[in-house]
């Protein structure tokens, strides 16, 4: 799994044909970011152990799940927009109607820290490429559509990714909202 392009060493490995749509192509390749043989080595085992495992968690998590109707192995970008235009028509709907029924002004104060508590937490997030927040929420989110999309997957963290971002605009429309803008 070792290969040289002038004078760096990378990684390359062949995913197997029956995982290339769920992980997203065909053939890995890093830059290890050295010329020592001895420290190319040593990467190139890492990278090895770690595609194992990730293979191997895709390999289980691709197998049809009693909560869930499909199994979705790739997303598109189109696709990833719309589920996130989704989710945010879903908080926004419920938003509505938690207004539409009447707060007092104390709910609504305290509903409003809460949305901006859990903004600064995930713009910190965000600006980390920390995605652990996100994850039950977007797992929750897709089985409320008898969707699976598998964990470890680049459909999933692209999804989560993008997903974070809508829930940081959502919550922050929600704010907008409680200050008096039509959102």
């Amino acid at each position: 799994n070792l290969t040289k392009r002038g004078e760096v060493f990378y990684f390359r490995a062949r995913i197997p044909t029956h995982l290339v749509t769920a992980y997203g192509r065909e053939i890995v390749s890093l830059s290890l970011r050295t010329t020592d043989l001895r420290v190319a080595k040593e990467r190139a085992r890492e990278h090895a152990v770690a595609l194992d495992r990730a293979l191997r968690a895709l390999e289980q998590e691709a197998r049809p799940d009693a909560d869930f109707a499909g199994t979705v192995l790739h997303l598109s970008d189109e696709d990833i927009e719309g589920l996130c235009l989704r989710y945010r028509a879903k908080v926004l709907a419920a938003d509505e109607i938690s207004r539409i029924q009447g707060m007092s002004a104390a709910d609504v104060e305290a509903e409003r820290e809460i949305y901006e508590g859990a903004l600064v937490s995930q713009r910190d997030s965000y600006a980390r490429g920390d995605l652990s927040q996100v994850y039950p929420a977007v797992r929750e989110f897709l089985k409320g559509l008898n969707l699976r999309v598998p964990g470890q997957s680049p459909a999933f963290e692209r999804l989560a990714r993008a997903f974070q971002r809508a829930d940081i605009e959502v919550n922050e429309a929600v704010l907008q909202r409680r200050s008096g803008v039509a959102v």
